[in-house]
C-alpha cells in the first residue's frame, strides 16, 4: 500500500545535514537543489518521497517549501552553523554541519538514493546543479514561485 508523502522534520533536517556534510560548497542553493533530486529520485525509484517536502521554483532553483524553518530550527538546535559570504556578485547563504547526519533515520535504499545523488553532482558547481534542475520536466512547465511537482521526473543524470 503506499503511503501519503506527509511532510518529515527529522529526515529533512538529516538530509540536509547530509548534504552539507559532503559537499565542500554547503551553499544553500546547493543544499536544496540537492534535496530536491534526492526526493525526485525516491519518488519516482521508491513511489515516495524521502522528506515527504513540497518544491517551488525560485530564482536560487527548486526550494523546499519548509527550508526557512527547517535552517532556522537546525541553527537553534546547535546542528548547523549558518553563515553568508559577500563575493564581488552576490551574498550566498551557507550552513556548516556542527554534528555528523544521524543516517539511520533513512531506509537503506533512501540511503542509497542518497548518496548517489551527492555522487552524481560531487564534481558538479551549484551552476551546473541549477542548469540540471532546470531541465527536469517539472520544473521546466512551472511558472517561477509555483510549486513543483516530484513526478514525473526526468532525471538527466541517471
Amino acid at each position: 500500500m503506499e503511503q501519503d508523502n506527509i511532510y518529515d522534520p527529522h529526515k529533512s533536517r538529516e538530509l540536509a545535514i547530509h548534504i552539507a556534510a559532503s559537499s565542500p560548497d554547503c551553499s544553500m542553493e546547493r543544499v536544496a537543489a540537492l534535496m530536491y533530486f534526492a526526493d525526485a529520485r525516491a519518488t519516482r525509484h521508491l513511489s515516495h518521497s524521502i522528506t515527504g517536502d513540497d518544491y517551488m521554483q525560485s530564482r536560487f532553483g527548486p526550494t523546499p517549501c519548509n527550508l526557512s524553518q527547517l535552517i532556522n530550527d537546525m541553527t537553534n538546535d546547535g546542528d548547523v552553523n549558518a553563515c553568508t559570504t559577500m563575493t564581488y556578485t552576490e551574498v550566498k547563504a551557507s550552513i556548516l554541519p556542527a554534528r555528523q547526519p544521524n543516517l539511520a533515520v533513512f531506509t537503506e535504499d533512501q540511503r542509497d538514493l542518497i548518496n548517489r545523488v551527492i555522487d552524481d553532482f560531487a564534481d558538479a558547481t551549484t551552476g551546473d546543479i541549477m542548469h540540471a534542475a532546470e531541465h527536469e520536466l517539472s520544473y521546466r512547465l512551472q511558472r517561477p514561485y509555483s510549486q513543483l511537482a516530484l513526478y514525473p521526473v526526468h532525471d538527466l543524470r541517471e
